[in-house]
């Protein structure tokens, strides 16, 4: 007879709706970061200057981030939703690839963005 695992514990354990909003928006920045690793082709096709802002997965991740810049309680939520998703622009993301910038790499700086957001906490 096998015996159950022991549940996980510990930060990286906690429910995703459990963690701080900062922890959150790194989390969706890692996402984000391996959706345009693996699909930078179609990304570059459909999400090229502001054709971006007309898709309605744009207004998704929008409405999201909105969401948990407004749960950190950091004023002006609708300006800055844009401005944290800046750094997910296509174009971007494949200039930093082009200049041998690794993913990892890319993930960890938005992460660092993601954790000194002002009062994410």
């Amino acid at each position: 007879m096998r015996r159950a695992a022991a549940p996980a514990t510990g930060p990286a354990a906690q429910p995703y709706s459990a963690a701080p909003p900062a922890r959150r928006l790194a989390a969706f920045y890692a996402a984000m970061t391996d959706l345009l690793e693996q699909h930078i082709h179609l990304t570059l096709g459909a999400e090229s200057g502001s054709a971006r802002f007309a898709t309605g997965a744009y207004g998704f991740w929008r409405a999201h981030v909105r969401m948990l810049v407004k749960e950190a309680g950091v004023p002006g939520p609708d300006a800055l939703s844009d401005i944290l998703l800046a750094p997910l622009e296509p174009e971007l993301f494949a200039y930093q690839r082009g200049r041998g910038r690794g993913v990892e790499e890319i993930k960890s700086a938005l992460g660092t963005l993601a954790e000194r957001t002002p009062a994410a906490d």
